[in-house]
């Protein structure tokens, strides 16, 4: 049923997708609180929903890795011209990856990000969104990757939007997140 389901989704928001190049999924997680999290920024300082989020929400964003993604460091990089506009409408921008400390420290040193990155090694936070990316087994490199992905959410931690794409080499604009910042 489940699978029918989200082939209904993908169909009929691959169409709406076309026009506005993003797709937005909603498994009925919009309006449901995302799980507590706790995990250690790129600068090693232990980070929450509660200390990152800005005065109306933040916007979580799931990325693969900074050190072997060029598609996720292309998206952070994009992303980090619309964190001060984000933060403005007031949320702030948190990128989340199974990446260590020091690579999210070198990787936001290097491109001035200006917005937080958490690492969770292990993936329990990936794990907790359910965004798992269970194509990749253990053992191998990639294992503990989310589906890439982005959640608007309230300063209650009231999920507003979850936007993300077909595949994981394609990342929706920073600039259509802006319609979701209510």
């Amino acid at each position: 049923m489940r699978h029918l389901f989200l082939s209904l989704i993908i169909v009929f928001t691959s169409s709406m997708a076309m026009a506005a190049e993003k797709i937005v999924l909603s498994e009925g997680a919009e309006g449901e609180v995302i799980p507590s999290f706790e995990a250690a920024d790129q600068n090693g300082q232990p980070q929450s929903f509660e200390t990152l989020k800005g005065e109306k929400g933040a916007v979580l964003v799931f990325f693969r890795s900074v050190d072997w993604c060029p598609f996720c460091q292309r998206q952070l990089k994009a992303l980090s011209g619309y964190a001060e506009q984000y933060k403005s409408l007031g949320y702030n921008l948190v990128g989340v990856s199974y990446d260590n400390v020091d690579s999210l420290m070198k990787f936001s040193d290097k491109n001035e990000l200006g917005f937080t990155l958490l690492s969770d090694v292990g993936s329990k936070i990936i794990k907790s969104f359910g965004i798992l990316n269970t194509d990749i087994g253990e053992g191998s490199k990639a294992y503990g990757t989310p589906n890439p992905t982005i959640y608007v959410v309230d300063d209650k931690g009231v999920i507003q939007a979850i936007l993300a794409e077909e595949g994981y080499k394609d990342r929706p604009n920073p600039a259509d997140i802006l319609g979701y910042l209510r």
